[in-house]
């Protein structure tokens, strides 16, 4: 039977952080970058862990050596120090080195893999689609920390594919939390920076706000779902034009908007708050061919929780027609203390309608990268689907 060089590699892992060998490492450290590698096979099911060294090989080491070199390498791998393919010259390499060497380089690479020494959470964190959101259930997403800030980061995002960045309801003029700090910079001028180096890199911004009257000269908010093609083109065409943003009644503040470049803005309007029910965000995002995108912006626990993972189906009573006077007169007559407006109310048929499910960024395979650093939440903790930031204020 062959060996399962990927479970054993993590089992060792557990057993050191078990044992104390790894500084600062625990065994649910060890479960999170369990999580990590499962979600994310960078190894061919453990394959580029074999090291192929013949038992006749008078410098192969122990076996307790050779699984300590398999954990320093998958470590390596996934804290991208590796390539998978030149393991094999990585373990040849290091083999002669001793066990505390191992331990502690193992240690430093899951600590910065994981954000151990990031307790402020400055750095990024990509989340890449998990299971897809159904029914009552948002998607969820395999997390990747990274090493460095969200702006470090942007410089090479783009070589993995198209990149743009997502701004959610930065309209408020009130107090969103924007002013809470994270390291020696607060939230709105973390924002500020990615906006600047958006600018230097030429980067689609998407500028999503709530407006359900639409900003942009189309009238009450339209509905998408019996809009023509051709019209559904023809709001993409416009909402592409920097004068579509400049027209806008309700608008990001300024001190971001004044950062943005022109004629790479997306203005998207919305009704309420996932920035994919009654928007054309979606075709946008399709037409600029984003493959990953920077998100930030109010309130990460309601519009940007529903962007990134989805908004789930939701059960409502909705009004049939408008009552007639008769029967707004017949609500009345049964109850002389209610007023017009109550009696409207009453007297209005409804019926039960349940929204479907609507797909966030994770669900339409799109990698989402953010930081505590730009995700406003007011003061609260971030809920549970953010996962490894979750809870924190």
């Amino acid at each position: 039977m062959a060996k399962d060089r990927l479970k054993d590699t993590i089992d060792h892992l557990e057993a050191l952080a078990n044992a104390g060998g790894l500084v600062n490492i625990k065994a649910s450290d060890i479960k999170s970058f369990k999580s990590l590698v499962e979600g994310d096979d960078k190894t061919n099911n453990g394959a580029v862990l074999s090291l192929d060294w013949s038992w006749y090989n008078a410098t192969r080491p122990s076996k307790i050596i050779r699984h300590t070199i398999r954990a320093y390498l998958l470590v390596s791998i996934y804290n991208d120090d590796l390539l998978p393919a030149n393991t094999k010259a990585e373990a040849v390499r290091i083999k002669m080195s001793t066990t505390q060497w191992f331990n502690a380089q193992i240690s430093q690479k899951l600590s910065e893999l994981l954000g151990l020494d990031d307790p402020m959470n400055i750095n990024g964190i990509l989340f890449k689609s998990g299971a897809a959101g159904h029914g009552t259930h948002r998607a969820t997403a395999v997390c990747v920390r990274q090493k460095h800030p969200i702006v470090p980061l942007m410089s090479w995002l783009n070589r993995r594919g198209k990149t743009a960045v997502v701004v959610i309801d930065m309209q408020s003029g009130g107090d969103v939390g924007q002013l809470r700090k994270y390291g020696d910079k607060t939230v709105l001028e973390c924002q500020q920076a990615v906006l600047r180096k958006a600018a230097s890199m030429n980067l689609v911004i998407y500028d999503i706000v709530i407006d359900a009257n639409d900003a942009g000269g189309f009238g009450p908010a339209y509905d998408l779902a019996t809009a023509s093609q051709e019209r559904k083109d023809e709001i993409v065409a416009r909402q592409r034009r920097p004068s579509y943003a400049e027209a806008a009644t309700i608008k990001t503040t300024g001190v971001l908007r004044n950062l943005y470049t022109g004629g790479l803005v997306r203005h998207i309007p919305k009704p309420s708050h996932p920035s994919f029910i009654g928007t054309l965000f979606a075709e946008h995002l399709e037409q600029d061919g984003i493959e990953s995108v920077i998100v930030m912006g109010y309130d990460a626990n309601q519009c940007v929780k529903a962007t990134v993972f989805g908004a789930p189906s939701v059960t409502r009573e909705e009004g049939v027609r408008m009552p007639t006077a008769a029967e707004v007169t017949a609500e009345m007559e049964r109850n002389p203390a209610l007023s017009m407006q109550q009696a409207q109310k009453l007297a209005t048929p409804m019926h039960t309608v349940t929204d479907p499910y609507t797909r966030g960024l994770l669900d339409r395979r799109i990698d989402v990268f953010t930081s505590r650093s730009i995700l406003a939440s007011g003061y609260a903790p971030l809920d549970q689907e953010w996962t490894v930031l979750a809870g924190h204020r």
